[in-house]
């Protein structure tokens, strides 16, 4: 799932942009301790942050309209103002992920990106989002969206010479917003993302879409192939059907508990073919594993 840190520090501007990410799949840090914005950012770890309970959730769902701002473009922001009901209607479907919120701590910064993306507003308390954006730039080459009420030409000149990777001024259309978020997202992809996992004897080509073990060689689905690279990115750990079902939507595929299924069979059925049944084992109740240990294609089996 990706992973989105929201810098903004008024709070009906916070938990409206929450609202809209998470219900089109992203995982959600929303900073409200603006005293070192950088330590929180190189601690960010995926869903060690989920505080946010179901009434909170609700709560934020159900944010008031508190003016109107329409254009031809619909589902305007303005932060005097906050979003029109329009997006309430746009996001009714309900939040996938709960809201992620931490404080200050102190690890030192990682040097690969805790999360997939920043929107970072200018005007915040003690640091700005320039300074802030040189921070992160020292550790990260994490995509930077800066999100801001200033429409000068100077301070968005400022921002992308600073290392920001794109500038919306405010108000905004949030479906332009999410196709500017997805963009940056996709491109970061394309840079990052190996051609080849390798685990237990098994070789997983991602441009190619084929699974290969034992010197056979199998073509998957596109369904097929990321429910493999998934389980094989969490090796040994217990995925949920939930959470492949979530990662799946990240990807922008549609599907849904008997679609796993049917897919899950399919995929077990060419890896059968490759002398590996038993590399992903259904854990009752639980989900799916990938198992870690050394695997020996059956054709390899001495009698």
């Amino acid at each position: 799932m990706r992973k989105i840190m929201i810098i903004e520090d008024d709070p009906t501007t916070r938990d409206e942009l929450t609202l809209l990410l998470e219900n089109e799949g992203f995982q959600v840090l929303a900073v409200t301790d603006f005293t070192d914005i950088t330590g929180q950012f190189a601690e960010f770890i995926p869903h060690a942050g989920e505080i946010c309970s179901n009434q909170q959730r609700k709560t934020a769902s159900h944010i008031p309209a508190r003016d109107t701002l329409i254009n031809s473009g619909g589902l305007e922001y303005d932060s005097r103002f906050g979003l029109q009901q329009t997006l309430s209607e746009h996001c009714s479907s309900g939040m996938r992920q709960p809201l992620s919120e931490i404080g200050s701590s102190g690890m030192q910064p990682q040097p690969s990106a805790p999360c997939d993306l920043v929107l970072l507003d200018l005007g915040l308390p003690g640091k700005n989002g320039f300074t802030l954006c040189m921070e992160i730039r020292r550790i990260s080459r994490v995509p930077i969206l800066f999100l801001t009420g200033r429409d000068s030409a100077l301070d968005e000149l400022q921002a992308l010479n600073l290392g920001g990777d794109d500038y919306i001024v405010k108000p905004y259309n949030a479906p332009l917003l999410l196709a500017h978020i997805n963009a940056l997202l996709r491109r970061t992809m394309n840079v990052q993302e190996p051609d080849m996992l390798e685990a237990g004897g098994l070789s997983v080509h991602l441009t190619r879409g084929t699974a290969s073990a034992g010197g056979k060689c199998m073509e998957l689905t596109r369904n097929e192939l990321r429910i493999l690279v998934h389980l094989m990115r969490h090796p040994g750990e217990i995925v949920s059907r939930a959470d492949l079902i979530d990662a799946l939507w990240d990807d922008h595929i549609y599907i849904d508990d008997n679609t796993l299924s049917v897919n899950m069979t399919r995929l077990r059925g060419k890896l059968a073919e490759l002398g590996l049944p038993d590399c992903i084992k259904t854990r009752r109740g639980m989900g799916y594993q990938f198992l870690t240990r050394m695997i020996r294609p059956e054709a390899n089996k001495l009698p």
